[in-house]
Parts: structure tokens; sequence; C-alpha cells
């Protein structure tokens, strides 16, 4: 540390000016080096907010006679220039007069004409995007063009030759809206200032017209009584608006030159919100050059060489004596202030600073700070005693922020260390308290913060912001700026350094660095080459995004090598089908193992490639084969039989076939399909296959036959053989049934047994009796039982019990209920077990119990 805490500290305050209950105080950023490069007093002179870039025009309008034969002075030539005064680049303009430059929010360059002629510009000079009129028909020429911040992004505003303005709230979509001005009457207009601002989302127009205060918007238009006391109605003829944050309301100030009268007050009510209005009588006769608000505290006025501030909260003012024309841009926290020899800041001074740093202050922080210094010049005991007084207000962790926060608002790095020595000081001696975690965490952050802002205040990277600033800009966007820059190691290094999140840090500048290096006319895989040592040590980074890059760049090859290294199928693969890398695609969906994957890319494939191409590929992934077979089944049948037919897969195409006949009920159409199947199972060499179709035919016009015979009031096509049968016995068909027994060899059993079955569900035991009586049943008088029961009817069955053979009749009585017949035929055949059986089911009939408990004990004797 240069000199003593002591030393380092008591320079703080050397430059404090009082305002009232205020402290502002003026520092200089640097010394510009633009001192011999151009006249301020004869240029247009526009600084970007947030220690950006600054444009310089020459300004006709401010040339004398002389100036102009001395040389040209036409616009063709902006320059543009670093906070320090260098120059960095020239931007081309061949657009005619120039009215008007004004920064985005994304540090591009808006150059306006007086014929309305708009064009943006990046910080290099490049144009961003093709010029655009933005004056309405009927408006005569532009005057004058001012830029606003709203919250649809970056606004222009204009004012034109006939007193009229035009406006839009984001000037990347530039539809101009004109003012209505139904509340000025047809006499002569004489415009004394005007602004744009925005009340409650609404933009409107402020203007002092004929000396009297209008808004105007598209459908609005009123006049503006302005709460005042001054003596004489004042004729506003300078206005300016402080910068809106959350914490404050926006304010207004309007100046008169005539009385030097200052008004203050709320934006959104100037006629019955008034904070302060005075009159400043050296102020008279001439209006200040620029008037702006110093955060929400103050507002500064300049003239030729006077700069005074004037506080909102009383009639105190502070005056600063200038040495030539300078340009005043408001910030956030202070007041940028561009002279020809220096770039200088002025800010208020806060109110933990002046807790911390004034004489004889009581606040924890002040105590904190005075013990560090007392215990630096040797002098313990008193330190002692001012930790001690500390401690026992229990105000040690009050104090570490209030030194906290006094160093992140210092711009020297010398008292920013003075003040977090302090800080680090007041830690080790909390004792019983704790700390806590977020105080560590803002500690440590606050002090990273500060190193970066340092670094950046550095001449070699010219970028000027305070603390209050970064935290308004957000290091995000902090990053952004270094980016646009190409600054790119040192925006690489920050974001590491801070911890930012990979998408808004080391990924995004990384990204961008290499959506730059595509750009230079080198070999694909050189760059590719490149590229891939710089990200091979960034895990999780996205190698798709700039293969996207290249890829719009019609650089196809080198968007390929770059998605090789893509470790997410999902972003490899579509880029890849967009460059017509199809069956690069489809191995790498294929390899991912994600079968939605796999279908993603067989239906883009389908929809971009012939239909030949497209069986091509898949035919050899039995992957991807598969899968779209399996798709094919569910939703297009006749492309899955096409694809079996190409691929001689006949035995699937015939039983497709078969199975497609149950979908159709024209049977004409199912007919062909069988002929079909016959065909295709001809083809496969399947001899069993190709019989059972020929059947199925035959089958198929028997049936047909029938119905017609039925006058096709019921349907038997798609029924088995059994089933063809039954029906025919349904409908009394028997010589159908006997050829269809004959033709298709239905055994003598299955015949049988499907006539019986049929006859007994049918009721008809007329015709079952006939049949029984006819000759013998090859397949026995068991099935007639068994019919009969299961029709329900028990007295037909005993009929055909008789009937059975005497070993089986047994249980055919068994199965009837009818136990005393079963006991005997049992008896008979000395058949015990069937006893036991009919005594266990019919215990509760004593009768037929006794009479079978006897014969079972009859044989059960002679056993």
């Amino acid at each position: 540390m240069s000199g003593s805490m002591s030393e380092v500290q008591s320079r703080v305050t050397e430059n404090w000016h009082q305002l009232g209950n205020l402290y502002l105080r003026k520092f200089d950023f640097y010394e510009m080096a633009w001192m011999d490069l151009f006249d301020m007093d004869k240029s247009i002179v526009v600084p970007a907010p947030f220690g950006g870039y600054i444009a310089v025009v020459v300004d006709p309008s401010r040339l004398t006679e002389s100036d102009k034969e001395l040389g040209s002075v036409t616009q063709d030539k902006i320059h543009l220039y670093r906070p320090t005064g260098k120059p960095t680049d020239l931007v081309k303009w061949d657009g005619g007069t120039v009215v008007g430059m004004g920064w985005t929010q994304n540090e591009e360059l808006v150059i306006v004409s007086e014929t309305g002629l708009m064009k943006k510009f990046d910080l290099f000079g490049r144009s961003k995007i093709q010029p655009q009129n933005i004056l309405p028909v009927g408006h005569g020429r532009i005057q004058e063009v001012l830029f606003f911040l709203n919250r649809y992004g970056t606004g222009v505003a204009c004012l034109t030759t006939t007193i009229q303005f035009c406006y839009c709230t984001n000037i990347n979509e530039p539809r101009m809206k004109s003012a209505s001005l139904s509340a000025l009457s047809e006499t002569a207009k004489t415009l004394d200032c005007w602004l744009p601002m925005e009340t409650l989302d609404i933009v409107s127009i402020l203007a002092s017209i004929n000396g009297r205060l209008y808004s105007f918007t598209v459908d609005t238009s009123e006049e503006i009584v302005v709460k005042t006391s001054c003596p004489n109605e004042p004729r506003w003829e300078r206005m300016a608006l402080s910068i809106r944050t959350e914490s404050t309301p926006q304010k207004l100030s309007l100046f008169n030159s005539q009385q030097g009268w200052l008004w203050m007050g709320d934006a959104s009510a100037p006629h019955r919100q008034v904070d302060l209005e005075v009159s400043l009588p050296k102020t008279r006769d001439t209006p200040p050059s620029q008037i702006c608000w110093l955060a929400a505290d103050a507002v500064a006025m300049s003239w030729d060489h006077t700069l005074l501030v004037h506080s909102r909260r009383g009639e105190d003012w502070v005056k600063y004596t200038l040495y030539g024309a300078v340009v005043l841009l408001p910030e956030v926290d202070g007041i940028r202030i561009l002279h020809p020899d220096r770039h200088e800041f002025l800010q208020r001074v806060s109110t933990v600073s002046v807790q911390v740093f004034q004489t004889g202050s009581i606040a924890p922080g002040g105590i904190l700070n005075d013990a560090l210094k007392l215990y630096s010049e040797k002098e313990g005991h008193k330190a002692d005693e001012y930790i001690r007084l500390i401690k026992e207000k229990s105000e040690t962790e009050d104090a570490i922020k209030q030194c906290i926060s006094a160093g992140t608002l210092e711009i020297d790095p010398e008292v920013q260390k003075s003040l977090f020595l302090s800080a680090a000081f007041g830690k080790s001696f909390l004792g019983g308290e704790t700390i806590s975690d977020d105080l560590i965490k803002r500690f440590l952050s606050s002090c990273k913060q500060l190193r970066v802002l340092n670094n950046l205040k550095t001449s070699e990277v010219s970028m000027p912001l305070t603390y209050a600033q970064l935290n308004t800009l957000g290091l995000p966007e902090l990053i952004m700026r270094l980016i646009r820059r190409k600054m790119f190691f040192l925006a690489h290094h920050i974001a590491s350094y801070l911890d930012l999140p990979a998408g808004l840090g080391t990924h995004k500048v990384l990204l961008e660095w290499a959506s730059l290096k595509l750009q230079q006319q080198e070999p694909d895989d050189v760059i590719a080459q490149q590229i891939l040592a710089k990200f091979r040590d960034t895990p999780g980074i996205s190698y798709s995004c700039i293969a996207e890059k290249a890829r719009s760049l019609n650089r196809p090859d080198l968007a390929t090598l770059l998605l090789e290294e893509e470790a997410s199928a999902s972003e490899q693969i579509p880029l890849l089908l967009d460059m017509g890398r199809n069956e690069i695609g489809l191995d790498k969906a294929i390899s991912s193992g994600d079968p939605d994957l796999v279908y993603q890319v067989i239906f883009k494939l389908q929809k971009k490639m012939t239909r030949g191409d497209f069986l091509l590929a898949i035919r050899h992934r039995p992957v991807a084969r598969n899968l779209y077979l399996d798709f094919c089944k569910k939703r297009e049948r006749t492309t899955l039989y096409n694809l079996f037919q190409q691929d001689d897969m006949f035995m699937e195409s015939g039983m497709m076939r078969v199975d497609e006949t149950l979908d159709f009920e024209m049977h004409e159409e199912r007919k062909k399909l069988l002929v079909e199947a016959r065909k295709d199972f001809q083809n496969a060499g399947c001899a069993l296959s190709t019989s059972l179709s020929e059947d199925y035919i035959r089958l198929y016009e028997k049936q047909r036959e029938i119905e017609e015979s039925l006058g096709n009031r019921f349907s038997l096509t798609g029924l088995t053989v059994t089933e063809t049968l039954e029906k025919c016995f349904i409908y009394h068909r028997s010589k159908e049934a006997e050829y269809i027994r004959k033709e298709f060899r239905v055994s003598d059993n299955q015949f049988y047994w499907t006539k019986v079955k049929t006859l007994a569900a049918l009721h008809d035991w007329a015709e079952l009796d006939k049949l029984a009586r006819s000759k013998k049943p090859i397949i026995g008088y068991e099935p007639f039982v068994e019919m009969c029961l299961k029709n329900g009817s028990q007295g037909e069955a005993m009929k055909y019990c008789q009937k059975i053979p005497l070993d089986s009749r047994a249980q055919a009585y068994l199965k009837c209920g009818a136990y005393r017949e079963a006991a005997e035929v049992a008896f008979q055949c000395k058949d015990v077990g069937i006893l036991e059986t009919i005594l266990q089911k019919c215990s509760n009939d004593r009768t037929v119990t006794e009479v079978v408990r006897q014969q079972y004990e009859a044989l059960t004797q002679k056993v």
C-alpha cells in the first residue's frame, strides 16, 4: 500500500463538496487522447452509457465560414473512440446530413439523417441492418432525434421541421407513430424543448410549445399545468428526466432562463407533486447547453464555463468551473463528463461512505475503520477501546457490512483495499458473535467484482464502470460487452473467476469466439482442429450450436466435423439431417439406443427422400428397418406389404393378406386377398401354407354359396370348417354339411360331435333322438348325455344313459344326479368307489343314503 492507511483515506474526502445534507465528489477516469483530433465545440459527441464507446461527427451547423474554407465539412465519416479518447474505428456514412446518433442496449450505434434514413453499426463500424426510412410521409424533414429506453427496448423519437413528432418504441421494428397535436391551435408553433417519456408503459412526448407544456401520445393531446409559485408564468426552455429505477420514481426538471427558475418534481404528476423550485439569478438570460439529473438527488446544468449542480432537497448548490465544451451523460449513480482533455465522473457520496469516512463518525463502520487505522499506527490500546465499543453494542457485523459497502463504492484501489482490510479486521473480533454465511459470500464476491472493475478501468480495456453500474448492467451483460470488443480471453477469465453459470459465462465466450473463427478463410479441418482444441477441456459445451453457425455460413463439411464431438444425439442428428447427411444421422440415432429418436429420423427421411432411396437407406440397418416395419404394421400396411415383396419375404406377405381378409366386407376383395396369399405362399415354397390357403379359398366359396342359398340373410364367411358345419346343421343344410365333410376331410368323430353339439344347443331333441336311433353312434352315447346336460335337459340325458355300456353307465347317471340309478348300476358292477361318491353327495336324502349304505356294506363285507 502506497502511504499509510491514514494518508490513503485522507485523500478520499479531499474532493468532497457539500450540497445541503449531501456530499458530491468528482474524480477523473482518464486523460483523453483525442485532444488534438477534433474540436468538441464543433462536433456532435454521443457517448454510450456504462462506460461504452463514444461516437463523434462534425456538426456543420456549428462551423464558421473560416472553418468551411479550411477543409471539408462533410459527415461521410463518424469516428469511434474508446472512453480513454483513443480512436478505434470509422463508420462510413453516405446517408446525408446527420441529425442524431444514439446507442442501443446492445451497444449498436444508430445514425439518423434529416431525410429519415436510419442505419445501425457495431463497435467496429460494420453495418448491422439494411437502411430504413423512419420518416412518415408529409412530415417534412427531421430536425432533431432523441433516443430513449423503455420496456420494449431502445426507442427513437423525431422532431420534424413542421413541428410534428413521430416515434417508435423499438428501433429493431421501427413502426413509427405520429403524435396527436390536437391540443394545439392552428397558430404558428414555437418549440422550446421536448423529450420522450414513458408513464405506466405508455410512451408520450413532453414538449414546451408557445410557452406552454404539452403531453402528446398517438391518441391524446393535452396541456399540462405545472404547479409552480413563479411570479410570472415561466416559459420552459430546458427539461430533463431522471433515470428510472425500481426504488425511485422518475423525476422531471424544468428550467426558464429569463427568470432563472428551476423546477423539480414528479414526472408523472407535475401538476401536483413539486419537490423544489428556486430562482437562480446568476443563470438568467442564457439557457444551459445541457441539463440532466444526477441520479434522483440533484440536477446538473452546464454553460460554457460553468457546471451548476442543485440539490432536490434545498436551495443549496455546487458550482464547478469548466474549461471548454463538455458532454454530460447521466448514469444510474452519477454523471459522466467528457472534456476535451479528460474523462470525469460526478456522483453523490453515498450515505455509508459518509458514515465511514466522516471525522468523528459514531457509525459502526466508521469506528471499525478508525480502529484499524489506530492499530496500524501502533496504538493498539486505543484500537482495543474502539473494538470494545462496537462489541458492547453487538454491532460488529453491521460495522463489517458498512466497510464492505463503502469499499465497493470507491474508485481508488488503495482505498478499496483499506476498507476491506477494516472488514477483515472486524471479523477477527467477533468473539461470541457468529458471522453469517451471506456476509462471508458478500465479502468474497465484492472483492472479486472490485478486482474485475479495476482491471476493466485500465487503459488497455477502457471500460470505466462503477460497482453500482455493474450491478445494474449485470455480469452476463458485462461478458457480452467484452465479447463485442473481441476481448475473448479476458471475458473467459472473468467468467471463470466470478463463477458465472456456464451458459452465461465460459461456454458463451467460447461459442462466440468460435462463431468469429468460422468466418475466417481457412481450411475446414484447420478451423475444426482449433475449435476442438479450445472446447476439449470444457465439458458440457454444445458443439451443435457452433455447427449450426457453420451451416448458416455455408460450411457443411466443417459443421459435420464439429458435430462428431457433440455428446447429445438429439442435438446432433437434426442438424445432420438438415445438411443432407442422412445416413450419418440415421447411424447416430441407431447408436444412441433411443427408439423415439430413431423414429424421428425415419419419419424425416421418409419425407425428404424418394421412396427407393429411403427403403435402401433402412434396408441394411436392422434396427431402423424393424422399427419401421413395426410402425407399418400399425399404420401403413400397404407399405409393409410392399416391403415384404421387395425383400422376398413371401411368407410374411402371405400371412398379412390372410389377416387383411378380416378387414373387408366386400366378398370379392376377400377372395382377391386370399388368391394373393396363395400366390405368396407358392413363391415362398411352403406347400403346407399353399394347401391351407387353397382350402381356405374353397371353404370361402362354399360359404358364399350357402349364404346365397339363405338369401344372404346370414353370414358364414370367415368361419372355420367346424363353425361352418354348425351353421349348416342350424339352417338344415345337410347336403352342404356332407359336402364340407368330404371336401375338407372332416373325421367322422368330429362331424358327429359337431352335429350332436349343434342339435343339443338348438334343443332339437327329436332330431337328436332320431340321430341316436339311426344307427349306433360312432362316438358313443356319452356325448349325447354331456350335451343334453350342458343345454339344461336332464330328462333327455337320462334317455341316453340307459344306452351307455354298463361299466360307464354309473358315471353317466351320477352326472345326471340320478343317485339311486347310479347306485344300482354301481352295485351290479361292484364299484365301491362310485358308491362312496354317492354317499358323499346325497347325504341329505335318507332313503337313498340308507339303500346305498346297505349296498356298500354288502360289497365291503364280501371283500
